[in-house]
């Protein structure tokens, strides 16, 4: 763990951005448009075009001169994607890294807020800030997030919920969603990147939990905010894509993290809640969204490899 992190009198810290992006070159503009508001006096930032097949990726270039670009060849997905920008914000000295989804807009102050935390304590590893619904600023979609092991499920603190004072203290969490996360150095170099085993959903909660056994707190900073256009990246809504990486990846983590003792009550819990899930997703006329939630089930426990699409 890092021995000192107070930088004052020292100059800014230097900060990377690592926006990752594929395909649709709508919601990227707005969020690097954002980004260009910024005022933290030492930051950079990062578009990893992650295999992108549309033109997206050149347009992006012509129409943002100044941002660096990383061209992957094919899609390594969100979490292989973020590794390659956090790979290169570690070897060209940058003393913390914001990973960011495409499909957010900052506030100008948001680096300065998250830094601001991050260097406060040497035991804070990561930061996360209030993430609020663009379409509706005053609801929250995310102040950090809690893990029911007992249950075998995660929970967004604040969603759908009101902004206001109830969300404005800063508070250590159990994890901070991957949507907007602040990385010290010292956690790249301690606990390492993103895994990218889980594909898309869960590497947050798992990079989170890694950290905090590792000694490092997670903290939710409310005075930074991001807009976040809630699911647009993976189609919007509850696809059978996104269910179908949602339960494999979270069942992958609880049989990594949960102890034997929580195994007790998520054999018969989490059953309950699955059924009560596919009900009202059968009466919504969602079928096709409740075969997708099986087949991970499915593929997951005879290890099959994760479908594509």
């Amino acid at each position: 763990m890092r021995t000192g992190a107070n930088r004052e009198g020292a100059g800014a810290p230097r900060v990377l951005v690592i926006v990752v992006h594929w395909n649709g070159l709508e919601h990227t503009d707005r969020c690097l448009h954002s980004l260009e508001r910024l005022t933290f006096p030492n930051v950079s930032v990062l578009v990893v075009d992650n295999g992108s097949t549309d033109g997206s990726g050149e347009e992006i270039a012509a129409r943002f001169p100044a941002v660096e670009m990383l061209r992957l060849p094919e899609n390594l997905y969100y979490a292989g994607g973020a590794n390659r920008g956090l790979r290169r914000a570690l070897a060209q000295g940058f003393d913390h890294a914001v990973i960011l989804n495409n499909d957010t807009e900052a506030a100008p102050d948001l680096i300065d807020r998250l830094v601001e935390v991050a260097e406060s304590n040497p035991a804070i590893g990561l930061v996360g800030p209030k993430i609020l619904h663009l379409d509706r600023p005053d609801l929250i979609w995310s102040a950090g997030g809690r893990i029911h092991y007992w249950r075998g499920m995660f929970h967004h603190l604040g969603l759908r919920q009101p902004d206001g004072p109830a969300w404005n203290r800063e508070r250590d969490v159990d994890y901070l969603t991957g949507c907007c996360i602040l990385v010290t150095r010292s956690v790249l170099i301690d606990v390492g990147y993103l895994d990218t085993g889980f594909t898309m959903y869960s590497e947050d909660a798992d990079w989170c939990v890694r950290a905090r056994r590792s000694g490092y707190r997670v903290v939710y900073a409310p005075r930074a905010r991001l807009g976040h256009r809630v699911s647009a990246a993976s189609g919007g809504g509850l696809t059978p894509y996104k269910m179908y990486h949602r339960v494999r990846s979270n069942l992958l983590f609880f049989q990594r993290h949960a102890r034997p003792w929580h195994w007790l009550t998520i054999v018969i819990l989490l059953p309950l809640e699955f059924a009560w899930f596919a009900v009202r997703q059968l009466r919504y006329g969602n079928r096709r969204v409740v075969q997708a939630a099986f087949k991970a089930l499915a593929d997951l426990a005879r290890r099959a490899p994760r479908q594509a699409s």
